[in-house]
């Protein structure tokens, strides 16, 4: 009976413990799924991150860093999170003001109030941002933020009277939309006893890093400071501004709309036939109307591709080996002790050139060295010059790090080589010259910035009437443009 009773009581003891495996195995799930305080810094960092891109202009950056946080969001359980809601408005502000995507801008925006109806429209956005949040606040006005109804603040209407209200030391109506390359007019209206000294609009056009510092006109009568911004600067979709109005060592009395550098004004731009091109569009149609660099009129269009380097130049290390035949009569008249490859001179190389487009650089390179020889009492120096072609077959863009390239060269020089030979002393280093035309090609790669990078190259070239043989060059070094 008790032999009986043991399989019994091992397959009840086995059953418990997989029960309480099981149970402890869940534990550990739902610990792992549960959102952690740093989940949510990482989310609140991205989405601040992606803030900054988006004020810079920097569209498609700004929306890769509000994808990846949204992203997290959802990995670690946070997708209910006031984070997360905010890292979905964010991402529904991009599409709609960043890129007039109407039908993925309410779709981001409504996700986060689904998400978490405690989110709050961010500060100081374009009225047609703020009208769509309010229609689909309205639309979900039945979720409730901590079981509370949520108050929709309408956003006041945009004063369009001449002189500033009463009471208000400064006042400027911001302009929500102006037409492409048409000089946009900007008047501000100080009061009197703020005793300004200059009313100062600083804006940043589409494509650009810094702001551009334009100077209000004091009236001769009355309180409206105007002036324009010129109308080769309005380009793209949009224009960023803000305003401040200084006195007597240039300290701020007054910010008209309350914008800054970090928060500006945002002016969309219409009527731009380079508004909608993807961001790498010019890297590959340098021609196009919006990618060319016009420097003067009203309609210039500094496209993408206008802040390109132009100029290039590289130094470095260069040496090579080339092929001699038993015919070949080295600088003693003497014939190699056996035919093969032999060593080039050693020395550096120097090359100036000009990109004629984002993927074509013509350039010209020189090389300078010196052939190994046991049997001369003076330097045996070497030299080549040629004019040069690249074609950039990766890494043409200005954000790639990486680079591979090809090219053809035509030049002329005297090249040595170093072999061993047959002498009455025995065998010993002789040199073998070479020329006076060289026509080759040449491949090579760049690592680095679009300013600075080190280079790897290799150019194998035909030499001759001299002598004629192949010489295949090998030279590293660095590599700016500028």
């Amino acid at each position: 009976m008790s032999g009986r009773s043991r399989p019994r009581r091992l397959l009840t003891l086995l059953l418990a413990c997989g029960a309480l495996v099981s149970v402890l195995w869940g534990q550990v799930q739902t610990a792992d799924a549960k959102c952690r305080a740093k989940n949510i810094r990482k989310i609140k960092k991205l989405t601040k991150k992606s803030l900054e891109d988006y004020q810079m202009l920097e569209i498609k950056s700004a929306l890769k860093r509000i994808v990846r946080a949204i992203d997290h969001g959802i990995d670690n359980d946070c997708d209910e999170k006031l984070a997360h809601a905010r890292a979905l408005m964010v991402r529904g502000i991009i599409h709609l003001a960043g890129q007039q995507d109407l039908t993925r801008g309410e779709l981001y925006l409504e996700k986060a109030v689904k998400a978490n109806a405690c989110v709050k429209l961010e500060a100081g956005q374009p009225p047609n941002v703020s009208k769509v949040w309010n229609k689909i606040r309205r639309r979900l006005k039945h979720l409730k933020c901590g079981g509370k109804p949520v108050r929709i603040v309408e956003p006041p209407p945009r004063d369009r009277t001449t002189d500033p209200p009463a009471g208000k030391p400064c006042s400027h109506s911001p302009v929500d939309e102006v037409k492409a390359r048409k000089p946009v007019t900007m008047v501000v209206n100080v009061q009197p006893d703020v005793r300004a000294q200059k009313v100062i609009v600083r804006y940043r056009p589409h494509g650009t890093s810094s702001f551009q510092k334009l100077m209000l006109t004091k009236p001769s009568s009355g309180t409206a400071w105007t002036g324009s911004i010129p109308g080769k600067d309005v380009h793209g979709m949009r224009l960023a501004y803000y305003i401040e109005v200084l006195g007597s060592g240039s300290t701020v009395l007054c910010k008209p709309t309350g914008a800054s550098a970090g928060a500006p004004e945002i002016i969309m731009v219409k009527g731009d036939p380079c508004n909608n091109l993807p961001p790498d569009f010019c890297e590959s149609n340098e021609g196009h109307q919006c990618c060319k660099k016009k420097k003067t009129g009203p309609g210039s269009i500094p496209g993408p591709g206008s802040s390109f380097p132009r100029f290039y130049i590289n130094a470095g290390f260069a040496t090579g080996f080339g092929y001699l035949s038993m015919s070949a009569d080295s600088f003693l008249g003497a014939s190699p002790y056996s035919a093969g490859l032999a060593l080039g001179p050693l020395g550096a190389q120097a090359e100036f050139g000009y990109f004629l487009g984002r993927r074509h650089l013509l350039s010209l390179a020189g090389r300078f060295g010196l052939a190994l020889s046991e049997t001369s009492d003076t330097p045996v120096i070497a030299w080549q010059a040629a004019l040069r072609y690249r074609f950039y077959l990766l890494g043409a863009g200005r954000r790639d790090l990486f680079s591979l390239y090809v090219g053809a060269e035509l030049g002329g020089g005297q090249l040595y080589h170093s072999l061993v030979v047959q002498t009455a002393e025995g065998n010993k280093k002789d040199t073998f010259d070479h020329g006076y035309v060289l026509v080759g090609a040449l491949v090579g790669i760049q690592l680095g910035t679009q300013k600075i990078s080190w280079y790897l190259e290799v150019d194998p070239v035909g030499i001759f009437p001299r002598q004629s043989t192949f010489h295949i060059g090998i030279s590293s070094g660095l590599a700016l443009r500028f």
